[in-house]
């Protein structure tokens, strides 16, 4: 009786181990811009529309979306 207990013992401490095992193999690696994306700090408050249709306007007359264009988006 004393053997038995001991391998059903023995048996599930194998089991559960194998199981940690798989969990861990099957587990998705992080990417470099998933590790990128959660350093970037999340903004305090959501902004209204006027807020980014003001900011569109402020871009658009320093150049920034010229430049966007020219550049990120010269191939299209």
């Amino acid at each position: 009786m004393r053997i038995f207990k001991s391998g059903a013992c023995t048996a599930i401490m194998l089991s559960i181990s194998a199981l940690a095992h798989a969990q861990a193999a099957s587990a998705p690696q992080a990417s470099v811009q998933q590790l990128a994306s959660a350093q970037v700090p999340q903004a305090e408050a959501p902004v209204t529309r006027a807020q980014v249709r003001r900011e569109l306007v402020h871009a658009e007359r320093d150049g920034q979306i010229r430049t966007l264009d020219r550049t990120l988006y010269a191939h299209h």
